[in-house]
């Protein structure tokens, strides 16, 4: 997906979205394809916070939509084989949009056509995913968890502290056997120990487990602060832990064999990153990205 032009929070990009007309112009639908949403009216005034587009908006757009593999998501942005109109931003002359190419040009309005308007406004991709001044609240437990985003990926900052079965089921009850020590106040500053088939159901929807390549990219951009937070809490071995106050262990999605799972692993003393299989019953810690 094409990312363009920055919102709200260091590092957001926003992108170029389109939306299928919708029926009733009082009720905008929308269809996110890349970084603005657009949606249909008949009528001279866009919604609230919506604003007919410019070129340079129309230009994105029909870049996103250009190619074999976007065929449905051209359907869905406007039906039918004949050159549509619409209204450009500041300007007498319109939009030709061919919906079986995606591609648009401008030109004074032919004669017996009409020309509708299309409406954008930008994306805001934090709230998108629930996150607010920093923090994503999981509506789970009701634990917030500050977040950062690196290039197109949204990265929880702390480990996740919820009690998960293997099915991703959530359990609220205060449970600390899979915290260190098996104690409340390590599962609240460490966060909770989980097989990796707990760790692949654990994130709240529209997160996930990073795969082996999302740890690969983390890794590369790496902050003093963030070591004082990942590289902690050790690993857990059957009744054994490791180096909880200077070693960090994540999952990832990624497995190489029907017994191990690929990990990640953070030595905060050295700065030192280390990736290995590890057996799928060890306790591991997860932290949840998100596509933006």
């Amino acid at each position: 997906m094409k990312l363009c032009g920055v919102v709200l929070f260091a590092f957001v990009f926003a992108a170029c979205v389109f939306a299928s007309p919708f029926q009733n112009s009082n009720s905008p639908a929308n269809l996110k394809v890349g970084a603005n949403q657009w949606t249909l009216r008949n009528s001279d005034v866009c919604p609230a916070d919506y604003h007919v587009p410019t070129l340079n908006e129309w230009t994105d757009l029909s870049k996103n939509l250009i190619g074999k593999s976007q065929k449905n998501a051209r359907t869905k942005f406007a039906t039918g084989k004949k050159t549509l109109y619409f209204r450009l931003d500041n300007s007498e002359n319109v939009i030709a949009y061919n919906p079986k190419t995606a591609q648009v040009k401008t030109l004074p309005l032919p004669k017996k056509k009409s020309a509708e308007t299309r409406c954008v406004k930008k994306r805001d991709l934090l709230a998108e995913h629930g996150v607010e001044n920093g923090l994503y609240l999981d509506k789970r437990n009701g634990r917030s968890y500050p977040v950062r985003v690196l290039g197109s990926k949204l990265w929880f900052s702390e480990n996740l502290t919820l009690k998960v079965d293997s099915k991703g089921k959530a359990n609220k009850a205060s449970d600390f056997k899979n915290c260190y020590l098996e104690s409340a106040e390590y599962c609240e500053d460490f966060g909770r120990y989980y097989t990796w088939q707990e760790a692949k159901k654990a994130c709240p929807a529209g997160w996930h487990l990073p795969g082996d390549a999302e740890w690969r990219d983390y890794q590369k951009s790496l902050t003093q602060s963030e070591w004082k937070t990942i590289g902690r809490g050790g690993v857990r071995t059957w009744d054994s832990y490791g180096d909880t106050s200077n070693s960090g262990y994540y999952w990832s999605s990624s497995s190489t064999s029907k017994s191990t799972a690929r990990g990640w692993s953070f030595t905060q003393s050295s700065q030192y990153v280390e990736r290995d299989d590890f057996e799928r019953s060890t306790g591991m810690y997860v932290r949840c990205v998100a596509d933006l």
